[in-house]
């Protein structure tokens, strides 16, 4: 797996710090990294940024204003982890607007370079079969699909239900939908998602999965569907 991260940063020390933290990470977890560092806005456009997996960019660049050059990302479609390099915490809240996953402070500390290396790390891998993403109050929180036993909605509140907890968002269950290709989750009812890895038992209106009490409904409409997708994956 290759990131492809880009530094921009007036902070000459800085462009010469991070690529050292992100390389000596990247050793270490045999992955490979791609790097551009600018110390300049002028140099470089957001078509050309928005290809990168992440952005790590100072907020007062000169003239410039970081932020406004991630909502130019953000117009332009681009995914991107992006985090912001400041020495002042008084712009975070503003950060959150353009769904910004970090924010780093001068001085730059190793730890919290590699939380957020780790996390773009998981963003940029294969997120539909791995994890399903759900963005609350301008952050990304990401869910293991194996630590999913099922999903529940219930007056536009989404429970997952997982293996060892519980935990509610507010969210719709169709905007998790598109997430589900490639992934063990299937939807088997219009309140419900479970996860075939725990099918212990399919009936003509449940699913009971082990671990679970009591019976998951399936809709009738969902039923042809699910058993499919049950005997497709314990036919591999």
């Amino acid at each position: 797996m290759e990131l492809n991260v880009f530094i921009i940063d007036d902070d000459h020390s800085v462009t010469e710090q991070l690529p050292c933290l992100v390389r000596n990470w990247a050793a270490h977890r045999n992955m490979n990294v791609n790097i551009v560092t600018k110390n300049d806005l002028s140099e470089v456009t957001p078509t050309l940024v928005s290809a990168f997996d992440l952005v790590m960019l100072d907020i007062e660049i000169g003239e410039e204003n970081g932020i406004e050059f991630a909502r130019s990302l953000r117009d332009l479609g681009s995914d991107a982890t992006i985090a912001f390099i400041s020495n002042f915490e008084r712009y975070a809240i503003e950060g959150y607007s353009v769904h910004a996953v970090s924010y780093l402070l001068k001085p730059l500390k190793k730890d919290a370079v590699e939380t957020l290396l780790d996390e773009a790390a998981t963003r940029t891998g294969d997120i539909s079969s791995n994890s399903i993403r759900i963005s609350q109050n301008g952050r990304y929180r990401f869910i293991s699909t194996r630590s999913i036993l099922y999903i529940e909605v219930f007056n536009k509140k989404v429970t997952f239900h997982l293996t060892d907890k519980e935990e509610s968002f507010y969210t719709t269950i169709s905007g998790l939908e598109p997430q589900l290709a490639g992934t063990t989750l299937v939807r088997c009812h219009r309140s419900y998602i479970i996860n075939l890895e725990y099918i212990q038992e399919i009936g003509s209106n449940y699913i009971s999965l082990y671990q679970v009490d009591p019976k998951i409904p399936i809709g009738r409409s969902y039923l042809p569907s699910v058993k499919a997708q049950l005997f497709q994956k314990r036919s591999l």
